[in-house]
């Protein structure tokens, strides 16, 4: 287990920066606003995170490889637990701040080979009724009714890709139900015409979900937007 300080180097911490990967400064000052105007209005928003946080995990509730795990050893609460490749968990490890229990543990094989984890907080324990009923995992009102252009990114880096002229993202934990509603909710948020595809919500203009998306998805996941984008960001990784 290792505490990547390093990763000050590589993005600023939260809150001096609103968005992924320190681009788009005007989105800081959207969020901020936001969060400012709405995060009392409804009663349940009112936990101990900021509204970055809240949609940050509750994009990673969207996918595979992010758990809200019982708890144990005599905790009272429950935590996160969070599977991915090295720098999604390093950035993560700078969102969660304080939160995190420990550093990052390196698991001894597979692709997602790094693993983080949270303390056992009440605030995981809230989300945690939100997203199980009787021990079975639902898609919660509250995220298709906060939906927002962070939960997305999150998503995004964690399940998609590039298709053709569209954008796909991996919605097979859903319900057929479930994936209309997230596309619908998507839709929405990006202003671009969405559809499901087997176990894929389709974003169907890839060009314009790139100019909305690309100041959200770190460098380390922009090759799921496109071959030339993810090339253009090792390019500038390596060469400044």
């Amino acid at each position: 287990m290792f505490t990547p300080s390093l990763i000050c180097l590589a993005w600023p911490k939260y809150p001096s920066t609103g968005n992924f990967g320190n681009r788009g400064r005007a989105s800081n000052l959207i969020f901020a606003t936001w969060e400012k105007s709405h995060a009392l209005q409804d009663k349940f928003l009112s936990i101990p995170l900021t509204l970055f946080q809240f949609s940050v995990i509750c994009g990673l509730m969207l996918c595979k490889g992010a758990s809200l795990e019982e708890k144990g050893n005599g905790m009272k609460n429950v935590k996160l637990k969070v599977k991915g490749s090295l720098f999604f968990i390093l950035w993560l490890f700078n969102v969660l701040g304080d939160y995190v229990s420990g550093g990052v543990s390196k698991r001894d094989s597979g692709f997602s080979r790094f693993t983080l984890s949270t303390f056992h907080l009440e605030v995981l324990t809230a989300l945690k009724k939100r997203w199980y009923i009787n021990g079975s995992l639902v898609l919660p009102s509250f995220v298709l009714r906060e939906f927002n252009i962070l939960m997305l990114a999150v998503w995004f880096m964690r399940a998609g890709t590039f298709h053709g002229n569209q954008l796909r993202i991996s919605a097979g934990k859903w319900s057929p139900q479930d994936r209309a509603l997230l596309a619908e909710a998507v839709s929405k948020v990006l202003g671009i015409e969405t559809g499901v595809s087997r176990y894929y919500v389709v974003i169907k203009d890839r060009k314009a979900a790139i100019v909305k998306l690309l100041s959200y998805i770190i460098p380390s996941e922009l090759h799921r937007l496109g071959k030339q984008i993810g090339r253009a960001s090792c390019r500038e990784r390596v060469y400044g």
